[in-house]
């Protein structure tokens, strides 16, 4: 196994990235002080919108600089760099744990909540907050808009969590989308074909006046297609 170290010139934080080379993939480890975070980026993998495709671990050694990685939705001239990749992740998941705890203390703690209801909204809140960063790594923002303020964004699943429990965790069944287009799709408003453009449904006459058009669409790849699928065969309204 080949390993290379790289370090960040003017980095705040000191962190440090050390990539491992395995059979078409990357493991980075991230270390800011005594704190690491890893993360194995594979080819294939569904990262901010980007097909992992290629990794550049031989030049990365020459010139000591981080690895990097092309894609299939963007030409190489777009590559982007593995310890920002893991950097967006880390940082993710760090906001998302906080927010977690916060929850889970409030649900904990009040005493309104019966000990079984309790034991229930912990593990609905767990399966959501890994639910979101999931969506929040693989899109990055809105997967309709780009949109990134994550106050905007919901987790939207595709297949309604209340009928699909062995999917309910999967990230392709969901999208990150602005809320009133999460509100739309839930709803059946709107879905997507099989090439990712927007359906708007009959019934939503006045979709323009909050910004929703029929120039929309998304980038899918083929495992949403199945969860799609049902979308618009059970939620979608076409009549």
């Amino acid at each position: 196994m080949r390993k290379h170290q790289y370090q960040r010139k003017n980095e705040p934080h000191g962190a440090k990235y050390n990539f491992f080379e395995l059979t078409n993939a990357v493991r980075v480890v991230k270390t800011v002080g005594d704190e690491e975070f890893e993360h194995t980026f594979s080819k294939g993998d569904f990262v901010q919108g980007r097909t992992l495709k290629k990794f550049d671990f031989d030049r990365a050694i020459e010139l000591g600089h981080a690895v990097y990685v092309t894609s299939e939705e963007y030409n190489s001239s777009n590559a982007q760099s593995l310890a920002a990749q893991i950097d967006f992740i880390h940082k993710n998941g760090t906001e998302e744990k906080s927010r977690l705890e916060l929850d889970l203390s409030e649900i904990v703690s009040n005493p309104k909540i019966a000990a079984t209801e309790k034991e229930s909204l912990i593990k609905s809140r767990i399966g959501q907050g890994t639910f979101r960063q999931q969506l929040f790594n693989m899109w990055g923002g809105c997967a309709v808009t780009g949109c990134d303020v994550k106050e905007l964004l919901v987790a939207s699943h595709i297949v309604p969590w209340c009928v699909s429990e062995e999917n309910r965790l999967n990230p392709y069944n969901g999208f990150l989308l602005v809320a009133h287009l999460d509100k739309a799709f839930d709803s059946g408003l709107i879905s997507f074909d099989s090439a990712g453009v927007i359906m708007i449904s009959p019934k939503f006459k006045n979709c323009q006046s909050i910004g929703i058009h029929s120039e929309m669409g998304i980038k899918l790849k083929p495992d949403h297609e199945e969860f799609l699928e049902y979308h618009r065969a059970n939620v979608y309204q076409n009549t």
